[in-house]
């Protein structure tokens, strides 16, 4: 599902505000970094727009600064997740139980995701990369497993959709990343 200029718009907004705090703003990744990594997520094209935020002529940040951004990123987007599913909930009073089940499970597994996202921050700032990645394996189960669930119902609300993808990317994105800098450890 392509992500519309809106939903893209918001998620660039949202990634500026964020690595604006962080030193990503004075550091981005070179065309070379985004082209080494984009190609081994699922979305290359939308993991190339989320690290070419910004791309210009400064500096580029070290991988492993890149993969502790987006980290943050994920952890914030992963946050939410868990915010739009359960605002799906308070808001439809009208949503069948069945329905209202699923975002449920979908918000819970977020919520769980938020957790293992910040052990695999911790494990990242301790370069102890082999355990912040299997943290970002098990979080990443989230977006999977609520995709399932956001099928099995009525046209699922768009918002919660694109919230789900947009998680999805930014996980696949910084275990893509943990993943190079487990393999140069060895």
């Amino acid at each position: 599902m392509e992500f519309s200029f809106a939903s893209m718009f918001i998620l660039k907004l949202a990634l500026l505000s964020l690595l604006g705090i962080a030193t990503f703003a004075n550091n981005i990744p070179t065309n070379k970094l985004i082209s080494d990594i984009c190609p081994k997520t699922k979305n290359p094209k939308k993991c190339a727009d989320i690290l070419s935020i910004g791309n210009s002529t400064r500096p580029a940040i070290p991988l492993d600064g890149l993969g502790l951004t987006i980290l943050d990123v994920a952890i914030f987007q992963a946050n939410l997740s868990v915010d739009a599913f359960n605002l799906v909930i308070i808001k439809i009073k009208n949503l069948p139980t069945k329905e209202k089940e699923k975002y449920q499970k979908c918000g819970d597994g977020y919520a769980g995701a938020v957790k293992k996202l910040g052990d695999a921050k911790t494990a990242w700032i301790k370069k102890n990369y082999a355990l912040a990645r299997k943290s970002i394996e098990v979080a990443n189960d989230a977006p999977i497993s609520c995709e399932k669930e956001l099928k099995a119902i009525p046209p699922p609300l768009i918002s919660v959709t694109t919230v789900n993808e947009i998680s999805h990317i930014t996980f696949e994105i910084a275990l893509v990343i943990v993943k190079h800098l487990e393999g140069t450890q060895k």
